[in-house]
């Protein structure tokens, strides 16, 4: 099987329920197939494909093997010769999709959305659910997010010195500072002042 044409691999999938203008489907495409021994040519005898990359790699972990030589996976059924297993992110338009948003609206659009799916990933994958944000009362979804969007002030050089050390104002546990890139950052930033958002909301109503 043929993979979908691959495009540059984002910081997060997207959640498209959140986002209206829905033209494409993301997916994580888990491809095991050939290549010549210097690693080229990569063509899929067996492709999956999942909604999000930590499914894909889970499915990895059990279909393949990787070299402790080179770092590549190796499928466990590899049928003969070369071959190598990848994971790689497509967007596959939808049949009955409306006009993509054009122009200057697109980097809008993929930043927005990007936050969108960062907030379900943190309800679906961290199991912070409503219930849970609403016992956090005293800003520290604002907090953090704070902390995050700091974060990606910084140079690469500052970063590294904290050696993996939360900031002072981090209000949770430091396991759960997470900083990766800054455009990663920003979009977690992003996604808990989302959450600090809707918890206000339903302080409000209620």
């Amino acid at each position: 099987m043929s993979p979908t044409p691959a495009v540059a691999i984002p910081e997060t999938t997207r959640d498209l329920e959140a986002y209206k203008l829905k033209t494409y489907r993301c997916e994580w495409q888990l491809l095991h197939g050939a290549v010549d021994q210097y690693g080229n040519n990569f063509e899929a005898y067996e492709s999956s494909s999942f909604p999000t990359r930590e499914d894909a790699e889970t499915a990895r972990d059990k279909s393949a093997t990787k070299n402790i030589y080179n770092g590549m996976w190796v499928p466990n059924n590899a049928p003969h010769g070369y071959c190598e297993t990848q994971i790689r992110y497509v967007e596959v338009p939808l049949a009955s999709s409306s006009a993509a948003p054009s122009g200057e609206a697109e980097p809008v659009a993929k930043a927005l959305d990007d936050i969108a799916a960062e907030r379900q990933r943190q309800i679906s994958a961290e199991g912070w659910t409503v219930e849970h944000d609403d016992e956090h009362d005293q800003g520290e979804m604002a907090l953090a997010a704070a902390c995050y969007a700091y974060e990606a002030t910084r140079t690469e050089h500052q970063r590294s010195l904290d050696d993996g050390f939360a900031p002072p104002m981090w209000p949770w546990a430091e396991r759960w500072w997470k900083p990766t890139t800054r455009r990663r950052d920003l979009v977690k930033a992003g996604a808990l002042i989302v959450a600090e958002i809707e918890r206000l909301d339903r302080a409000t109503k209620g």
